[in-house]
């Protein structure tokens, strides 16, 4: 049962708002490090077929 980051003292110390997180630029920097990856492969490998209010042919290619 944890609140997550919220509660976390040096977190909240180092990013007390987003904000704050944001002002070096090097948080984008560093997902996209992070996340470039996945994003690849996602992209290559997972094929997302939308439904609902769309025609049911229609697929997205993520």
């Amino acid at each position: 049962m944890s609140s997550g980051e919220v509660e976390e003292t040096c977190l909240a110390r180092m990013f007390p708002d987003f904000d704050s997180l944001l002002d070096d630029g090097q948080f984008e920097v560093l997902a996209k490090s992070v996340y470039a990856p996945l994003r690849l492969w996602a992209m290559q490998k997972v094929s997302v077929s939308l439904h609902g209010d769309i025609d049911e042919s229609t697929e997205v290619v993520a």
